[in-house]
């Protein structure tokens, strides 16, 4: 018998999109699920939509109150009794057999705790030719973390339960950026792998919290990548170091290059990883020293920090510094 799944969605004022988003979860090919749907105090006729469809797997929660994505999600969470928890979003789109293939891939991967897969961008609601690839290993999946980025489609996402429920909910202190945060404590305990597949169409608009919540978004994933990466590179830098490597991934995550970055001491920085942190921490390193030098020291007037650029990569072309 298939097992039972939890689809948690948050609704806020999603009613030009949720009809499509709902259809789209009751059409699945994997029929044994249960629809958890948080309506987080919308104002406009999401509710109203919500309740025009009769299927019993609907569980409708509204919420008095507007407490925001990771509270809604945490809710859904503590009302769900399946083994697994697929996240949606109330303006995306399910692929007919998304959940059968993430169901699929969790049983033949035991080990696999938290998993997600492709997704096509829709674009003022056309399809588009950009897709979504999130990383497949584990260990790629944990250097995209440590660059900032995340290595989950959070719209995409399906969890075991228990994993969830071991003290790892979604922390509403890192507003907007409550699924990276989570990601950065669960990956050190558990494995990550992404299944090479398009699994929902991603609709990208000017509600986007990415749009509408920038600053807040960005602000909040480095406050959890440097405790992801404190915790990584803790063991081999004294405080200080850490401290000063922490003040130049501001910058370059602020797009304010500090201008007296110190080519040496990243030098000894790198010089001291190991070889397996330097594949985990090779994007990170790779945006703050390769990628940004061509901002802090070209200038064209100037032919002697030309000369140093060419100099500085050509140094690491011949070490292989960054393969």
């Amino acid at each position: 018998m298939s097992e039972l799944v939890s689809v948690i969605m948050p609704v806020y004022n999603s009613e030009h999109h949720v009809t499509e988003a709902i259809r789209s979860v009751l059409s699945q090919t994997y029929k044994n699920f249960e629809l958890i749907i948080i309506n987080d105090n919308s104002t406009d006729k999401s509710e109203e939509i919500i309740r025009s469809f009769n299927d019993t797997r609907i569980k409708l929660e509204n919420l008095q109150t507007n407490v925001g994505v990771a509270q809604a999600l945490n809710l859904g969470i503590n009302i769900s009794t399946g083994k697994y928890l697929l996240r949606m979003d109330a303006d995306d789109i399910c692929l007919k057999n998304r959940f059968a293939s993430q169901v699929q891939f969790m049983t033949l991967n035991p080990n696999i705790a938290v998993s997600s897969g492709e997704a096509i961008i829709l674009e003022n609601d056309k399809i588009t030719n950009k897709i979504l690839k999130p990383p497949r290993k584990h260990r790629d999946c944990l250097s995209t973390l440590v660059s900032g980025n995340s290595c989950i489609v959070h719209p995409a996402t399906i969890m075991r339960r228990d994993v969830i429920f071991e003290n790892n909910f979604y922390d509403p202190n890192f507003h907007h950026a409550e699924d990276y945060e989570l990601w950065t404590r669960l990956i050190s305990i558990y494995t990550f792998g992404n299944l090479a597949k398009k699994l929902i169409y991603y609709r990208r608009h000017a509600k986007n919290i990415s749009f509408l919540q920038n600053d807040t978004q960005k602000t909040s994933t480095l406050k959890a990548n440097k405790i992801l990466l404190l915790k990584i590179l803790s063991p081999y830098f004294t405080s200080s170091e850490l401290d000063k490597l922490f003040e130049y991934m501001c910058c370059f995550k602020s797009l304010n290059a500090s201008n007296n970055l110190d080519l040496k001491f990243l030098d000894n920085i790198w010089k001291k990883l190991p070889k397996d942190l330097k594949i985990i921490c090779y994007r990170f390193f790779k945006v703050i020293i390769r990628k940004n030098i061509m901002f802090l020291y070209w200038n064209p007037k100037d032919q002697i920090s030309w000369a140093l650029l060419r100099i500085f990569i050509r140094y690491r072309l011949k070490h292989q510094i960054f393969q």
